[in-house]
């Protein structure tokens, strides 16, 4: 079965219909609501649809609030430390693999010891990154936007 790409509005719906009103409390706000649109939207795009069904499943499993961008990230990719996401991409995670330069051919060709300390540098540093680094929302607010966010 061919899983579709979900949309930030069909991502949000399924949210509210998991968490009700701890989903919908943080976006009451107008703007909020709009920058949280963009924010998720550019998170989305940088995840396979089969990662983001791993996300819902798990936010719905394993959480009791909805999930912070962060956390849905980790979910989707279906880590929760640096050792099961080597063992993952060792098991042949193709997203996790690309980490590593070289991608599939460092796997296969690259002593243990060597492949192991290189994605781990390479996975706190992809994990590390702030949303900032991910997401240049400057782009995305007009200039009225941006000095409303200076102010609050």
């Amino acid at each position: 079965m061919q899983i579709k790409k979900l949309t930030v509005i069909e991502l949000f719906a399924y949210f509210t219909a998991s968490w009700g009103n701890k989903w919908t409390s943080g976006l009451e706000d107008k703007l909020a609501r709009e920058i949280a649109f963009k924010i998720w939207q550019r998170v989305l795009d940088t995840l396979s649809d089969h990662q983001i069904k791993l996300g819902l499943d798990a936010s719905v499993l394993l959480l009791d609030f909805p999930p912070s961008i962060a956390q849905f990230k980790k979910l989707a990719l279906g880590l929760l430390s640096p050792n099961e996401a080597y063992q993952a991409a060792k098991n042949g995670n193709n997203d996790l693999r690309q980490l590593v330069a070289g991608g599939d051919w460092s796997w296969r060709t690259y002593p243990e010891d060597r492949l192991r300390s290189e994605f781990y540098q390479a996975y706190d540093a992809y994990m590390s990154q702030t949303l900032s680094e991910h997401i240049d929302i400057s782009k995305e607010l007009e200039d009225g936007d941006a000095e409303t966010l200076q102010l609050q």
